[in-house]
């Protein structure tokens, strides 16, 4: 596992001198730098999903940064932030007199990130009568500006994003299947934070830091207690919420120290219920039947282990129920020939 960590690390120091802020360690971001490696380079269309706070934009940007475009302009849109009348007009552009208010001639964000990179943000917010605007400029490489006659070639790669899953969209009707399969050239999977075990306090102290330095004031530490809380959360707000709680704890933080007294309530919360529920107390068994007249004490112990077992269908979810070690239950089952395989797969 330690291995695997610093191979993490490393790869990110990597990513990190040639694509800027993506840091994690975690095994779902060791795939995610490597697919961002291969799309990169390419001029094809490519679709992130990912929940909202995951960082979808910084991928974007890593994509340009590894592209021949990186040079280029670089647009970001927010699809959902767009007055559904004035989308046309702000993806294509518009002639003078296009409409009241047309006063010049205006270049879409198409034109803008010619020869550069347009990346769209919740593309399924985008209305359907636009979609097909867009996928047809997507198709031909060229835009018509609102009140134009011609076209204007572009050569603008399309980076998309959407924070819920695209099957999910087109059965809703949000977003079309034509254009997702010509956004989707290659697909990348944001992962949630709660997905991406240890990168929650690796980030915590990319975040202490530069919070740090911007505020002119020395490194912080981060006490053992606020660790436990940053690493055991599991973030709804993914990455965002994370970043925002550690900016609050900076502004809050004394002597140098961040500790859980400073973090948002949360997860202060959170970690007074974990260390509750560590307290030594009757163990959470599920509700089973044993007979005691007539039963041994060791029929008992294996009567109960088993219908622990058939319950949970995990081993070490069992011996957690059941306030034993998980060697315990291997060694009984292996007195008692019972075969892990026996209940659910054997699952450890």
């Amino acid at each position: 596992m330690l291995g695997l960590i610093q191979e993490g690390v490393m790869l990110q120091i990597e990513f990190e001198e040639r694509l800027g802020a993506i840091v994690g360690a975690s095994e779902c971001m060791h795939k995610l730098y490597r697919q961002v490696e291969q799309a990169g380079p390419s001029a094809a269309s490519v679709l992130l999903v990912g929940e909202t706070g995951t960082g979808k934009e910084l991928v974007a940007r890593a994509l340009h940064q590894r592209s021949p475009r990186k040079s280029k302009a670089y647009v970001a849109v927010n699809c959902a932030a767009m007055p559904e009348n004035l989308v046309e007009s702000e993806l294509f552009g518009h002639e003078k007199g296009a409409f009241t208010g047309a006063s010049n001639r205006t270049a879409g964000y198409f034109e803008q990130a010619n020869r550069g990179t347009l990346f769209l943000d919740e593309i399924s917010a985008m209305p359907m009568s636009q979609q097909a605007k867009l996928l047809r400029a997507l198709q031909e490489g060229t835009v018509r500006r609102l009140g134009s006659g011609t076209e204007t070639p572009v050569d603008t790669r399309v980076i998309a994003a959407m924070n819920v899953a695209p099957e999910k969209a087109m059965e809703e009707g949000r977003l079309r299947t034509d254009l997702f399969y010509r956004l989707s050239v290659f697909t990348i999977e944001v992962p949630p934070l709660r997905e991406r075990p240890g990168d929650a306090l690796l980030l915590a102290r990319h975040f202490a830091s530069e919070f740090a330095k911007a505020q002119d004031r020395p490194p912080l530490r981060i006490d053992s207690e606020a660790a436990r809380a940053l690493a055991s959360y599991p973030w709804p707000g993914n990455v965002r919420e994370l970043r925002n709680a550690i900016q609050r704890g900076v502004i809050l933080a004394k002597d140098g120290l961040l500790t859980l007294g400073e973090l948002p309530a949360a997860l202060s919360q959170r970690s007074e219920a974990a260390a509750e529920s560590e307290t030594p107390a009757t163990p959470d068994v599920p509700a089973v039947e044993i007979a005691i007249p007539g039963m041994t004490v060791e029929e008992v112990k294996r009567r109960l282990i088993v219908r622990t077992l058939e319950a949970t269908g995990s081993i070490s979810e069992a011996a957690r129920k059941l306030g034993i070690s998980s060697r315990t239950i291997y060694n009984k089952m292996r007195e008692w020939n019972l075969s892990p395989e026996s209940f659910s797969g054997g699952r450890v």
